[in-house]
């Protein structure tokens, strides 16, 4: 198990929940109910550290036919969105891909995740730091 160090900052000037999430079960990155990993309220100019951890399984079955491929890998990837309509207990509400951003976490010891306005608008500032 590997865990990530992220860095969340919020530079607006007002508060925003924080969800970080993975892909829905069916490979799409989003679906019209997305599983929230992580729900986390920021207020204006707040920082969190939160930890991600990735493991990694594998399990063995007797029975497998001779040419039978293991199409496994582990999921690396995380998206993160903001909204001020969560309320703790809610459901997410419908995605909007202006307000998230992917975060590949491969071969990362860490991310800088920064919700911050530029030209008027909301958008996301990532910095990653990787291993080694």
């Amino acid at each position: 198990m590997v865990d990530i160090q992220l860095n969340l900052l919020n530079k607006t000037d007002s508060p925003w929940t924080f969800v970080l999430f993975r892909k829905a079960a069916d490979g799409s990155p989003f679906s019209d109910h997305p599983i929230a990993w992580y729900v986390l309220p920021l207020n204006a100019g707040q920082e969190k550290t939160i930890f991600y951890s990735i493991q990694t399984s594998l399990g063995v079955d007797t029975a497998v036919q001779p040419g039978d491929g293991a199409q496994a890998q582990p999921e690396a990837k995380l998206y993160v969105m903001y909204t001020n309509e969560l309320q703790p207990g809610e459901e997410l509400p419908p995605f909007e891909e202006s307000n998230a951003a992917e975060i590949d976490l491969t071969g990362l010891t860490g991310a800088d995740i920064t919700l911050e306005v530029f030209s008027g608008e909301k958008r996301w500032h990532v910095v990653t730091h990787p291993t080694g």
